[in-house]
């Protein structure tokens, strides 16, 4: 996750309409109301905030969906340097991704991911739903500001038996919240501090402001687009990896989602069409690349078709290793194996129920406020 420093100088963007559901924290004393705010790197066109202090990390990769802030981004990483959350750079074809280091902080690492439209597609949240989506950032009463924990996470034992999850980190003091998020006219939340030996319980502590991932308005249609292709695709959303979409025109997509327990694939795809504002499925004859159904553009963008065949493989490659913490669930291997490459859904199948607290995420150091990984 990313270290925590001075204030960002780009303005947090305040959405009106969660204002008036949310309310605005005062300046002193206790908060009347919690302010709900989102965040993202770019200005409204989609061009990265001047105010950001850009650090190149130079070549590296992507998983279609980040760790911190779900759908809406990335977990990339470079070297052994692993930066989550990340954005695409802007609504246009890109190999690049921009990774700030939080809401708060000035600085942002860039990383260039070969081929990252094929590799990671494009994003395909939903929106933030208030009443259960978690915040990326916390600032609390007192000034300090908490990021939402990623990988393994620590817990804390109380008296009567119980474990109490840890979900934040905070800049100051060694403080660290946990897994009871109360929301209401004022949020508040459980916190502990770490004294270097066992966690401290300091009680509930009131949030000031809670701020949410979001996308400028030409990804955020480009967003919307995706979702409503994978919804046309009969896929499960809840299963979903990855929407890659055919540029300029956003009329192609290809939607690849987690196979059902009785395939033998690691993943199935579905290609949809969008005419006006309506998505319907293509049934595509292979080899998808003479597809005469589809035109060469989508093709090319939806999957790789031109590129040399150790290109496509290497991306096959680098989604086997983000597929991996999807796939770690109880069995999961006991009934695929080894599994096969990406195959063509020809129906929509019945998909198991999969308990989502099972899946285990990627190898993270930070478990406790002394081993706060930085990119």
């Amino acid at each position: 996750m990313a270290r925590y420093a001075r204030p960002v100088t780009g303005r947090l963007v305040v959405l009106s309409a969660l204002l008036a559901l949310a309310g605005v924290a005062t300046g002193g004393g206790t908060a009347r109301r919690t302010a709900i705010a989102t965040w993202n790197p770019f200005d409204a066109a989609g061009a990265v905030k001047p105010s950001l202090k850009i650090k190149p990390l130079g070549l590296g990769s992507c998983s279609p969906i980040s760790e911190v802030i779900g759908e809406f981004g990335y977990r990339c990483g470079a070297d052994n340097l692993v930066a989550d959350p990340c954005w695409r750079d802007g609504p246009h074809q890109t190999d690049l991704v921009v990774c700030p280091y939080s809401p708060w902080d000035a600085r942002a690492a860039t990383i260039r991911v070969p081929h990252f439209m094929l590799a990671s597609g494009v994003t395909f949240a939903a929106r933030v739903d208030l009443r259960s989506d978690p915040p990326w950032g916390l600032e609390l009463e007192n000034g300090n500001r908490c990021l939402l924990a990623q990988g393994a996470h620590d817990s804390i034992a109380t008296r009567n038996g119980h474990r109490l999850v840890v979900d934040y980190f905070c800049d100051r003091d060694s403080v660290v919240l946990v897994r009871n998020l109360r929301r209401g006219r004022v949020w508040r939340i459980g916190a502990a501090r770490w004294t270097g030996r066992r966690y401290r319980l300091l009680g509930d502590v009131v949030i000031r402001r809670a701020i949410f991932p979001s996308l400028p308005p030409p990804m955020q249609r480009q967003n919307d687009l995706a979702r409503a292709a994978a919804a046309a695709s009969g896929l499960p959303l809840s299963q979903l990896l990855r929407v890659r979409i055919s540029f300029p025109a956003l009329d192609w997509a290809n939607v690849e989602a987690l196979a059902p327990e009785t395939s033998k694939a690691i993943s199935v795809w579905v290609v949809v069409h969008r005419a006006g504002r309506s998505w319907s499925i293509v049934h595509v004859r292979r080899p998808v690349c003479r597809s005469p159904q589809l035109p060469a553009s989508a093709r090319r963008q939806l999957f790789g078709c031109g590129l040399p065949r150790p290109e496509r493989r290497l991306m096959d490659t680098d989604r086997s290793r983000w597929l991996m913490p999807h796939l770690c669930t109880s069995g999961w291997w006991l009934r695929h194996g080894a599994g096969s490459p990406a195959s063509r859904l020809p129906r929509p199948p019945a998909w198991a129920a999969r308990d989502a607290a099972a899946s285990l995420g990627l190898s993270h150091p930070q478990t406790h406020p002394g081993m706060a990984s930085t990119i």
